[in-house]
């Protein structure tokens, strides 16, 4: 669930105001300045969006560090970690175990699904690239979870995430935009996702976009439900042993969870939502499975937050296990390509 907006409210519109020109002043600066931005010393590839919350990002993000990782390359993934309890910059290594109270939930959730990559968490990316290239080898790459805004690295292949919503609204904190829609002529990959029953919706949105942006590669994708899947064993969940189940989350645009659990022909029997990222405490599951409920639904970024993956006695916690899937036959193979082909090893040190 996103904070809702201000709105068209005086005191909305006064921040928006104050907020754009914020943004317009930083990326002008580095728009002028190409010396601005901090080199990696290796290939690095940015993976962000232009809304708040909720374009599907993480699934992306973890479909090209896999890409990646099958052609033979380190991954090492820098986050800010959103939501995380410390402030200090955490290196996470390969086969090494974290949780989201030391790097979030969305790294965690990544180096889950990628135990064999490299996390850098902390506010300052640059810092965290600095300390991971004393252990990383010249195949490596870097990928910026989130970092589309975060134009203090320099990337070679920006990818921007979009929903399958109109492209227009107010800026934070009036809307939910992050940057003016022309701050897309950044980027050179757009992926518009959504359901996939809006896959014609999806493929006109596209060809909008390209028409707008004609030096972007655009690529519309759908969230595909691939099953559940027992957050205790890890073993995939039949259907059928899903009996009266209760749903809870804690995302941004919980909707579209919800109807994706719903199309699937699943009638939760009571929704416990929250914002995102909060963490689902043992005495707030307690209180809901009190009302009759063992079984719960929700995300893989919620199993995550849980305390522990067997966090309550007698209780069956499974995720829906989710896929992005690209609408139009070749575009699997082009997007790939050009995330390996700049993936190139290449000299140099961040300053």
């Amino acid at each position: 669930m996103i904070p809702k907006p201000l709105g068209s409210s005086l005191v909305g519109t006064i921040l928006s105001r104050i907020y754009g020109a914020g943004v317009a002043i930083r990326n002008r600066r580095y728009d002028r300045k190409r010396d601005a931005a901090v080199e990696t010393g290796r290939p690095t590839i940015s993976i962000g969006g232009i809304h708040a919350g909720g374009t599907g990002k993480t699934p992306v993000t973890h479909m090209v560090g896999n890409w990646l990782v099958n052609a033979g390359h380190e991954v090492a993934y820098l986050s800010r970690g959103y939501g995380r309890q410390s402030k200090e910059t955490l290196i996470v290594e390969p086969g090494e175990t974290t949780c989201w109270k030391a790097a979030g939930d969305e790294p965690t959730m990544l180096h889950e699904l990628l135990p064999q990559t490299w996390l850098g968490i902390g506010a300052k990316r640059r810092h965290s690239a600095r300390r991971l290239m004393v252990h990383l080898g010249p195949n490596a790459v870097f990928v910026l979870d989130d970092g589309f805004q975060h134009r203090t690295l320099k990337r070679d292949l920006d990818i921007v995430c979009l929903p399958s919503d109109p492209l227009y609204g107010s800026l934070i904190p009036a809307g939910y935009m992050r940057e003016p829609v022309s701050s897309l002529q950044r980027a050179h990959i757009l992926c518009i996702i959504g359901a996939k029953e809006q896959a014609k919706v999806l493929t006109e949105r596209a060809r909008e976009l390209q028409r707008g942006f004609p030096s972007a590669a655009v690529y519309p994708l759908c969230q595909q439900a691939i099953g559940w899947i027992d957050a205790k064993t890890g073993q995939s969940v039949d259907m059928s042993q899903l009996h009266e189940p209760a749903l809870m989350c804690g995302i941004a645009r919980p909707e579209r969870f919800i109807s994706m659990v719903q199309r699937m022909g699943i009638k939760p029997k009571e929704m416990l939502v929250r914002p995102d990222h909060h963490a689902f405490g043992r005495k707030e599951i307690m209180s809901f499975a009190k009302r009759g409920h063992t079984c719960f639904l929700t995300t893989h970024k919620d199993i995550c937050r849980l305390p522990s993956k067997n966090c309550v006695n007698g209780l069956d916690f499974c995720y829906l296990k989710v896929s992005p899937t690209f609408l139009e036959e070749g575009h699997e193979r082009e997007f790939r390509e050009r995330v390996l082909g700049v993936a190139r090893p290449k000299v140099g040190k961040t300053r």
